[in-house]
C-alpha cells in the first residue's frame, strides 16, 4: 500500500525559559491515532476508551486522532457507502481527522457531505475544489492541552489524484477538485509556520504517514 496520509503534530510552547520551566512541570501530552482503519469497527471503542483511560489518570493530556482511510473497506462502508462508519466515528470524539485517498472511492461530494456529519474537525491543507483559492477544510487546527497549544496540521497525498481520478473529473472530462501536487510541501510549510505562531516555537513533531509510520522533521517552525 502506498502513503496514504500525512497529520503533522506541532506542540508549543511559550519561549521563555521560564515558561519552559512551568511546562516541564506538567502532564505529558499522549496522541492516540488510527490509519487505515477501512471499516474495522471493533478498533474505535478501543482508542477512545484509551484516550479516556489516560484522561480519568490524571498523569497525562489525551487526544485522539485520524490519519485517514476510514471510509472503505469492509461491508459496513459497502452497504452504505461508508455512512455506518461517520455514524461511529462521530462518538468518538476525535480532535482532529485528515483525509486519505480511500475517501474519494465514493466520489468527492460523497466525501464532502458523509464528513459534514462527522462532528470533529476536518483538516486538509491541500484539498481544493477547482479554481478556489482557499482549502475546501482547513488547513490546521489548535487545541490547548494546560497551558501548552498542539498544532495539527493535516495533508492528503497527491498521488490521490492518480489513484482516485475517477473522483476528480465530472462525466465530461472537467476536473472538480486539486490536490495542489506542485505546491503541496510549500502549503504544508505555511500552515506550519501559522500554527507556530509569533511567541511559540517548535518542540517536536511527528507525522503519521500510513502502516504505522513515523518520522519528523520533514517541516520547519
Amino acid at each position: 500500500m502506498t502513503i496514504l496520509a500525512l497529520l503533522c503534530v506541532l506542540i508549543l510552547t511559550g519561549c521563555s525559559s521560564e515558561d519552559n520551566a512551568v511546562v516541564n512541570r506538567q502532564k505529558s501530552i499522549v496522541i492516540l491515532y488510527d490509519n487505515d482503519v477501512h471499516c474495522s469497527i471493533d478498533g474505535y471503542a478501543k482508542i477512545a476508551g484509551l484516550r479516556d483511560a489516560i484522561a480519568a489518570s490524571d498523569t497525562a493530556w489525551s487526544a485522539a486522532v485520524s490519519s485517514g482511510d476510514f471510509l472503505q473497506g469492509g461491508m459496513a462502508g459497502a452497504l452504505s457507502q461508508g455512512e455506518y462508519i461517520i455514524d461511529i466515528m462521530r462518538n468518538v470524539g476525535y480532535a482532529a481527522v485528515t483525509l486519505g485517498n480511500h475517501e474519494f472511492d465514493y466520489g468527492g461530494q460523497r466525501m464532502k457531505d458523509l464528513l459534514a456529519k462527522l462532528n470533529a474537525p476536518v483538516i486538509c491543507t491541500n484539498f481544493f475544489d477547482m479554481g478556489a483559492s482557499r482549502p475546501y477544510y482547513a488547513a490546521y487546527i489548535i487545541r490547548s492541552y494546560g497551558s501548552r497549544r498542539v498544532a495539527f496540521v493535516g495533508v492528503v497525498m497527491p498521488e490521490t489524484m492518480v489513484n482516485e481520478s475517477y473522483s476528480f473529473y465530472d462525466n465530461d472530462g472537467n476536473q472538480l477538485y486539486d490536490l495542489r501536487t506542485d505546491d503541496v510541501t510549500s502549503l504544508v510549510q505555511t500552515a506550519v509556520d501559522e500554527g507556530a505562531q509569533p511567541g511559540s516555537r517548535l518542540c517536536g513533531a511527528a507525522v503519521a504517514l500510513g502502516r504505522g509510520e513515523t518520522c519528523a522533521g520533514h517541516f520547519v517552525a
